[in-house]
């Protein structure tokens, strides 16, 4: 049975990026460092992640191989699958738009999701791709989090342990402390789906604690406060930043009706986000670089600067939908292991 909340945090999460976070920044709608305080979404992309493998993965007592081999395939299909379907669009968008002789080089830049395109890219195909890597890394991770070492210590120390993890590579290996930050919030929501629990008065202790050091940082060491700059890749600031936010969202989300719930998870446009979230994630690139492209060459009126950008921004969201929808059949396809022929 589907979980109604989890279902609907996907959904609106998939609302606020597409909709809100890349209209402000692909747009330009709000202009840096001010924009960035918007960026509160990935951080509960990845609890909400593995608050579902948590829930998913209940009914398996423990993880062995078998189980695994299943989950990966089930998961790198999954990811992948609907990915490359995209790569594919763009691959020939930036052939024929580049006119490049590279198609080998233009090829396997996209087809290698770990590169996603960059390189070879034009307007914001691949801006949003970064996110593939960690996402797929974390979820083919997080069976690690019902092995025994993880089940068998406190929730704290786990926390404590990757925390401290997060600092080495923040410090020694940074290209690497991306997908171990984003592992830190998945194993929350995994904890978070077993036994962990934060009430309201917890939940603002830590928000505001964070918030507290946030503040002493900057005035003593007058740190950098653009969200998007610690971001990439995340270091202690963003740490900070998305304990705050995921606090209050957290504690704002104890105080909904669950009448509210069911009735927004019942919206038309709402429910689409919820059922082909990934797909429209994929396909806003594509989106908005044909709605930056029409802006461009035909909605460059500056005495309405403002109502081009959100006819800029309306047909932006349109197509992303149109798009993601009409792509997301891939969503469901598998790969299946070729049973062996009867002796």
């Amino acid at each position: 049975m589907r979980n109604i909340k989890i279902d609907l945090s996907r959904g609106l999460l998939m609302v606020y990026i597409i909709v809100v976070i890349h209209g402000v920044f692909w747009l330009g709608i709000i202009p840096r460092p001010y924009s960035t305080i918007f960026l509160l979404e990935m951080p509960l992309i990845f609890l909400v992640s593995g608050y579902t493998y948590g829930l998913t993965s209940k009914k398996y007592a423990e993880i062995n191989l078998p189980y695994y081999w299943k989950y990966f395939r089930a998961r790198l299909s999954r990811i992948l699958l609907p990915y490359f379907a995209y790569a594919i669009v763009c691959i020939a968008l930036v052939i024929y738009m580049e006119e490049s002789n590279n198609v080998l080089d233009i090829v396997l830049s996209w087809i290698n999701p770990l590169s996603y395109g960059t390189g070879n890219s034009f307007s914001n195909l691949n801006w949003h791709l970064w996110f593939i890597p960690p996402f797929l890394l974390v979820t083919l991770l997080m069976p690690i989090c019902k092995i025994d070492f993880f089940t068998k210590i406190p929730t704290s120390y786990a926390l404590v342990l990757l925390f401290l993890l997060f600092l080495f590579f923040n410090f020694y290996y940074t290209s690497y402390s991306t997908y171990v930050f984003y592992f830190f919030w998945a194993y929350i929501g995994f904890k978070l789906s077993i036994d962990l629990k934060f009430s309201i008065k917890h939940l603002f202790i830590i928000g505001s604690s964070a918030f507290l050091i946030l503040c002493l940082s900057k005035i003593v060491f007058d740190i950098n406060l653009d969200m998007q700059t610690n971001k990439f890749p995340p270091n202690i600031i963003f740490l900070l930043f998305s304990i705050i936010w995921t606090s209050l969202i957290m504690i704002i989300s104890k105080k909904i009706p669950t009448s509210l719930v069911t009735h927004t998870s019942n919206n038309y446009i709402i429910g689409l986000f919820i059922s082909y979230g990934y797909s429209l994630y994929l396909w806003q690139g594509l989106g908005y670089a044909i709605a930056r492209y029409v802006k461009n060459n035909y909605l460059s009126d500056t005495d309405l600067s403002w109502l081009m950008q959100l006819i800029t921004w309306g047909i932006a969201i349109v197509l992303t939908i149109i798009f993601g929808v009409l792509a997301s059949p891939i969503e469901k396809i598998r790969w299946r292991q070729t049973s062996k022929p009867s002796q």
